[in-house]
């Protein structure tokens, strides 16, 4: 399904760090998580971060209201970091075999 197509126009990119990493922490967090629409994809990462979201949103302003009244919500958190995506270059369900 073409997300633009449905009016979803801001692709967010969340970089969340946790307030403590304890497996009680993940956990909560993990399945609070689930209950979010508007985050289509979630994982776990590396460096500086903790986990990578990929959320939709209709406009900036609705994007902010996701932040203020869902994501900042979320047992745990510490910070989010946004990037918007600006083009969509390549999103491909290809396995490189």
């Amino acid at each position: 399904m073409d997300a633009q197509k449905l009016g979803f126009d801001i692709v967010a990119f969340c970089l969340v760090k946790l307030q403590e990493h304890t497996q009680e922490s993940l956990e909560e967090f993990e399945a609070a998580i689930e209950f979010l629409p508007e985050v289509v994809e979630c994982y776990s990462a590396t460096g500086d971060q903790d986990y990578i979201l990929k959320v939709l949103a209709l406009s900036v302003r609705d994007y902010e209201e996701t932040i203020k009244q869902r994501l900042l919500k979320l047992p745990h958190i510490g910070s989010i970091r946004t990037s918007l995506a600006l083009n969509e270059i390549k999103n491909t369900p290809d396995v490189p075999v």
